[in-house]
């Protein structure tokens, strides 16, 4: 499997509302970098935030789904 950032969150609390939302429909998915950020938010800038990645072969369906 290859995953790909379908976007990035500054909070993890955003990161959460929107995976939920993509699993409710059936699309599987991971955050990434959610501790080191929410330990210490300067470290948003270094690793890029905090990730949400899906599987490439969902992103399509992922992505217009994010935009609803």
């Amino acid at each position: 499997m290859q995953f790909k950032t379908l976007k990035t969150f500054d909070t993890a609390i955003e990161a959460y509302i929107l995976k939920n939302r993509l699993e409710g429909e059936g699309i599987s998915c991971f955050i990434l970098d959610e501790n080191i950020v929410t330990l210490n938010p300067l470290f948003n800038f270094a690793v890029g935030g905090i990730r949400l990645q899906v599987d490439e072969k969902d992103y399509e369906k992922a992505k217009l789904s994010f935009l609803k």
